[in-house]
């Protein structure tokens, strides 16, 4: 909080310094450039990635609001002194100067407290690093990465808190100070209440284990509420759909080897039951035999709850398949205590097939839209596709330029229209690659080292298309250039010409072109 109010004097100072320049000539002018003085550690090629939106916009004050927010929620600077410059004698244009101060580097990590933990274990959860620019954000998200490798290493207890030196005049030591309280491990997990299955099977649906040659035991209490669902559904999926863990007691005793835990799983089992079968209502669109095929589930079966959603699934899939995604399904289960059956009534509400009305991607800041789009089997006027939209996640994924594409269904203009989402979040496709060798050679002449080179793109200029280009070169004696296009979607059809280029240049010397003899002629 009192860091927040700290940024928030600055924005008011700067906005008020900024306002009082002469006249306010920049306001309603257009930004020809952003620039940056007084970096040292901070890399001018990130400010210019976030800067670069706003060249060319219209110069007003929530442009700087929206400036100087983003700038200092970087967490890289102590200060920001923005000023305007006249990119032109007539001042059509403005330059926006930002003077800045950074915060420190790090420039040594450190730990203290951790026995249970080494410090390389530590640091490999961590984001923050050497030589990294000081940023409070990630060491908090360093303090709770910290504290999660202590509970899974079964020290429940665990606290950090974290100490920031000055070293030199831009630099800071960080130490992390761990409290690791006592570490609990599981020397042994009972059951109570279950007469049907034994105790080493429920065991085995357990993520938490006992402490063995092969386990250390450790204790976390998210595993334990996992635990806790997973016995049930193991119940469930085997008839005892009424089952579940009344509680969980906790045992304590400590040795040499810090606290050990006894978990007791309290176990109400109920009656069996067996599957008495689906009645629906309300189809029209499909008979009531087509939709009785799709469920598995046998009558006088154990009732298996899994394969029971499944059944649902299957019916409510061959709606969305064919563009129903509109409809409601209502399930009613009928428990019979006195056959030990279970029944269910579905009640459809059906309407019309939705058509898609537009198709709209989001998030995509490099690949054009249109690459996106081709990629997807669906346009404007097709009936809705769950196996398409399905589908284009196949495609848009396998082009490998994406990290996450989320689909998703939003009401359109009508009743039966529906807009059709994706959100992307695109990754790097550019990959530099470049070094020196050094090989031994018995050719006196021949030059030792040789240098490489190598540059791809897998989606060219956002098209979609792959370029690559690599030079081998010992610049005295020989030298290799390749390049390689790869162009996808020719002529508007899903398939691919690659074009390959290379030429060689390698200089000998032979016994003809020595100087020294024995001469030819």
């Amino acid at each position: 909080m009192k860091y927040r109010f700290i940024v928030f004097l600055l924005l008011i100072t700067a906005y008020f310094g900024f306002s009082q320049q002469e006249d306010n000539w920049y306001l309603g002018k257009p930004i020809r450039d952003i620039v940056f003085s007084g970096l040292k550690n901070v890399s001018n090629m990130e400010l210019e990635a976030l800067m670069n939106p706003y060249k060319g916009r219209t110069f007003d004050e929530v442009i700087f609001w929206e400036i100087q927010g983003k700038l200092y929620a970087l967490e890289y600077f102590e200060r920001i002194e923005p000023s305007t410059v006249r990119a032109n004698a007539a001042g059509s244009e403005v330059i926006l100067r930002f003077n800045v101060i950074e915060r420190p580097v790090i420039s040594r990590i450190n730990f203290s407290g951790n026995n249970g933990i080494r410090n390389r274990e530590l640091l490999d959860v961590m984001r923050s690093r050497v030589n990294d620019i000081f940023n409070q954000a990630k060491i908090r998200v360093d303090i709770e990465a910290i504290l999660n490798k202590y509970t899974e290493k079964g020290y429940p207890n665990a606290t950090v808190t974290v100490e920031e030196t000055q070293t030199a005049e831009a630099s800071v030591t960080v130490t992390f100070r761990i409290v690791e309280g006592e570490r609990i491990s599981i020397s042994r997990i009972d059951f109570q209440g279950n007469s049907r299955f034994s105790n080493n099977t429920l065991r085995g649906q357990l993520s938490l284990k006992q402490r063995s040659l092969l386990n250390d035991g450790a204790f976390q209490e998210a595993r334990l509420i996992a635990d806790i669902d997973s016995i049930a559904r193991y119940y469930h999926d085997r008839g005892y759909i009424d089952a579940y863990v009344r509680d969980v007691t906790r045992s304590y005793d400590s040795d040499d080897r810090g606290t050990n835990l006894v978990l007791t799983f309290m176990i109400e089992e109920g009656r069996e039951y067996r599957f008495g079968g689906v009645t629906i209502e309300g189809n029209e669109i499909y008979t009531t035999e087509r939709l009785t095929r799709l469920v598995s589930s046998k009558i006088d079966d154990v009732v298996n709850s899994t394969r029971i959603e499944m059944d649902f699934q299957n019916i409510m899939d061959l709606y969305y398949e064919n563009g129903y995604i509109f409809n409601s399904f209502i399930r009613t289960a009928d428990k019979n205590t006195q056959t030990n059956t279970l029944s269910f009534m579905l009640s459809i509400v059906e309407r019309p097939a939705a058509y898609i009305e537009s198709i709209v991607v989001i998030g995509n800041e490099k690949t054009r839209t249109d690459v996106i789009l081709r990629e997807i089997p669906l346009e404007p006027g097709d009936v809705f596709s769950k196996t398409k939209v399905m589908q284009a996640l196949q495609n848009l994924y396998g082009l490998q330029f994406f990290t996450i594409v989320i689909p998703d269904t939003l009401q359109g203009s009508t009743e039966n229209l529906m807009e059709l989402v994706f959100t992307v979040e695109e990754q790097m496709t550019t990959n530099i690659q470049f070094g020196l060798t050094f090989s031994g050679t018995a050719d006196p002449e021949s030059f030792p080292i040789s240098g490489l080179l190598e540059w791809t793109d897998r989606n060219l200029a956002g098209t979609g298309n792959e370029i690559g280009v690599k030079i081998n070169s010992s610049i005295v004696d020989s030298s290799s250039f390749m390049i390689n296009y790869m162009h996808r979607w020719v002529l508007g059809l899903p398939l691919s010409l690659g074009i390959d280029f290379s030429a060689d240049y390698s200089k000998r010397l032979t016994a003809m072109a020595n100087p020294n003899p024995p001469f030819f002629n």
